[in-house]
């Protein structure tokens, strides 16, 4: 209706100029408009007294518009448009055969209904105004001679990578566009910025055509799945998972150890987005490397099952850490955690209790002179320690250098703190104008009421109620009753505002007041402060049966999860990226500052112990990160493979670590098969294209055809002749005349 009444698509006179084809100066226009209006105000004046004033103004301005209408096409409106000549441009059309094409829905492949659209009308008639280059992309770019007849799908799909390099291939041509057909589903989730600019940079427009359905009601998928590489024997563990879906209800999800059955949990899917997340709490035994499967139960009709499985491997090693603990005073709360933690040969406790300014009582030592002149005065002598524990001691029995030490223990080392309540803790002992303060996850208060002597009952938090570090017992319900029943603590103490990054797991409820933070953590640098503000929880061992191991439980999931997080001067982990597996290493000197000039080679073996790489794996320095190595592998195969790293300098090695993954092939095609519009309408906004639906094809060849881009000739398209002017005017003359008809005029 738009074309019939206005002559020309509605997106010719969105894209063109308008134009009036006379050479007649348009003040000629206004000057006989002028003389008109002078005319037929001197003829309605002689009709002024057979009509009221208001209705010869209405007669008056219909002629007026009449006569302007007329006159302006004297001066013959038109349309300029810029369009494409025909068989001087080229035109990309872009096929995506990935695997993730081959997904059905209503027994039709993505890919079929790809080949259906560049085989209709729209798209073969592009031939006659563009030379037709036919490409199709997986991981790779390849030229066809027609769709008909395309390759196997690949196992990845690298949108960006394909049109960077259609668009250099096109270089020396005069490439109006490109027109992608693909369900925008990119192997390593989107296109990057960097990659994205670098297409942009061409200035060719990318039209995208969206194929497959964004909601697929009938597939789950296990998106993420977080957990350490790495634990202490006999710890709980947490893997944060993520399921993606697309309808409401109930999933189920089980957990094998090394292929025998280990547990299984139910998950509610909630209708408030397509993802949800939950954790999963696992008890992990002696030493030795776990293969860990976590498999989602299928959906009725599930046919893509790849993506509700995903496997990790744990190293579960048994290694002792040195913890270092403060007092300022004798109490019974340094009784009771010294006993709690003695027992674990994990832990290598050695304790500090001032008796005086220059008198110190000594436990756990190995050494006569360890700790001989109290706290370590030299940095190598403090970051051989892995968590730091600070009780009622006040800031003072610091000197300045050595609470810049313990600050820099924090955010350098990657160390962890633990600052315990008490009379002389916290912000009564001054630590907040100390030069720790920063690193504290609270502004701590010095006011005289900051230590109470109240009883008042722990309660975990929403946070603390998922977090294994606080699990007493084995089940959810149990684990909350239990804590609900423990004995009150003796005493809290008031640490003022949290920073913004402090994560709270225990609060207590001080009446008026409302909740109280009792255990408060946050990262700080590259390590994590932690702020326990009691120093009653040795109540729990005092007040409960002697059976009753809350306590102990207590102070051991705490203190092996400080020391856990704490750094390593050499770390080496090996991930699955992109398709390969990114092997990578951080390596620092005593100081714990970054070494730029070692060499560190990688040895990679299989299950059976067998080599899988001809020789060892160079790891180079990445730029701009200092102490940094890392390099790419991609063994060929699936199964579980072993990387040994070792640091050297000058072939004298320096340090050494291992890491083991477990690969089932690249099946990155299998996850995020929902057609992603949203990166495909980014693509095509981004390079001055459209994104484009099935049925709205039919206007391609015109948009394409109006483009600048490529080899142009200026075309004029009049107006003066179109339907839309001859109604105007009828409809004009129609109105007067029967208004004076009407008004007895005629």
């Amino acid at each position: 209706m738009f074309e019939w009444l206005f002559g020309y698509p509605r997106t010719l006179f969105q894209e063109s100029s308008w134009q009036f084809q006379s050479n007649w100066p348009l003040s000629w226009y206004w000057l006989t408009l002028l003389l008109a209006a002078i005319c037929i105000c001197f003829t309605l004046y002689r009709s002024r007294k057979n009509l009221h004033p208001l209705k010869l103004l209405v007669i008056g301005a219909l002629q007026m518009a009449i006569i302007a209408s007329a006159l302006l096409l004297l001066w013959r409106p038109a349309l300029q448009s810029e369009r494409l000549i025909a068989n001087e441009n080229s035109l990309a059309l872009l096929l995506d055969t990935s695997t993730s094409m081959v997904n059905q829905n209503a027994g039709t492949t993505r890919i079929e209904a790809a080949q259906s659209i560049l085989e209709s009308d729209p798209i073969e008639s592009l031939q006659d105004t563009f030379k037709v280059r036919r490409l199709t992309f997986a991981d790779s770019l390849n030229r066809a001679e027609s769709f008909d007849d395309i390759p196997d799908p690949g196992t990845r799909t690298e949108i960006g990578t394909a049109l960077v390099g259609a668009l250099q291939q096109a270089s020396t041509e005069s490439l109006a566009a490109i027109v992608l057909v693909s369900d925008g589903a990119q192997s390593d989730g989107a296109i990057s910025a960097e990659q994205l600019d670098q297409i942009t940079a061409f200035g060719v427009p990318v039209h995208t055509v969206g194929v497959g359905r964004e909601s697929i009601n009938e597939d789950l998928e296990l998106a993420s799945l977080s957990m350490p590489e790495r634990v202490l024997p006999n710890t709980k563990v947490t893997a944060e998972i993520i399921v993606r879906h697309d309808i409401a209800g109930a999933a189920r999800i089980k957990v094998y150890q090394d292929s025998e059955f280990l547990l299984t949990q139910e998950i509610e899917l909630t209708n408030e987005g397509p993802l949800t997340s939950t954790s999963i709490e696992l008890d992990i035994g002696d030493t030795g490397l776990k293969q860990l499967e976590f498999r989602l139960d299928p959906l009725e009709g599930e046919q893509n099952l790849l993506n509700n499985l995903q496997s990790r491997v744990l190293r579960v090693e048994e290694r002792q850490y040195r913890v270092l603990y403060l007092e300022g005073e004798p109490r019974w709360e340094y009784k009771f955690i010294r006993r709690a933690l003695d027992p674990d040969p994990t832990l290598d406790l050695n304790t500090l209790l001032w008796l005086s300014d220059s008198k110190f009582y000594r436990q756990g030592i190995k050494d006569p002179t360890q700790l001989a002149s109290g706290f370590p005065t030299d940095t190598e002598a403090l970051y051989a320690y892995d968590t730091v524990i600070i009780g009622s001691l006040e800031a003072p029995r610091l000197t300045t250098e050595q609470q810049q030490m313990l600050h820099d223990f924090v955010s350098e080392r990657g160390g962890s703190l633990l600052m315990l309540g008490g009379r002389n803790g916290l912000g009564e002992g001054g630590w907040g104008n100390s030069l720790l303060a920063s690193a504290l996850p609270a502004k701590l208060t010095d006011t005289n009421i900051a230590f109470n002597r109240t009883r008042l009952q722990a309660q975990l938090t929403a946070e603390g109620h998922s977090s294994t570090l606080l699990q007493l017992k084995p089940e959810q319900q149990a684990n909350d009753e239990h804590w609900a029943a423990l004995p009150e603590l003796a005493d809290y103490q008031e640490v003022g505002e949290l920073r913004p990054a402090a994560n709270t797991l225990l609060s207590i409820d001080t009446g008026a007041t409302g909740d109280a933070p009792l255990l408060i953590s946050q990262p700080y640098g590259r390590g994590k402060s932690v702020i326990l503000a009691t120093g009653g929880t040795w109540r729990w061992q005092m007040q409960l049966p002697a059976t009753d191991e809350s306590h102990e439980t207590f102070w051991r999931q705490l203190l092996r999860a400080l020391v856990a997080s704490s750094g390593d001067r050499f770390s080496f982990t090996a991930e699955p990226r992109d398709g390969e597996i990114q092997l990578r290493a951080e390596v620092r000197d005593e100081q714990f500052q970054a070494v730029n000039d070692v060499r560190i080679t990688v040895l990679a073996s299989n299950e059976s112990g067998d080599a899988i790489a001809s020789e060892p794996i160079e790891l180079s320095a990445v730029s701009g990160k200092p102490g940094v190595y890392q390099a790419q592998y991609q063994p060929e195969g699936t199964g579980t493979w072993f990387f040994d790293a070792v640091a050297s300098r000058d072939e004298q090695p320096l340090a050494s670590g291992s890491a083991a993954i477990h690969r089932s092939g690249d099946i990155s095609e299998y996850f995020n098969i929902r057609k992603n519009r949203q990166q495909l309408e980014r693509l095509a906004i981004a390079t001055g294209g459209r994104y484009w639906e099935t049925g709205t094809l039919e206007a391609l060849p015109d948009v394409l055809g109006s483009s600048t881009t490529g080899i142009t000739e200026k075309i004029v398209h009049p107006l003066w002749y179109v339907p839309l002017v001859f109604l105007w005017l009828l409809l004009l003359k129609i109105i007067e005349w029967s208004l004076r008809r009407y008004w007895g005029q005629i």
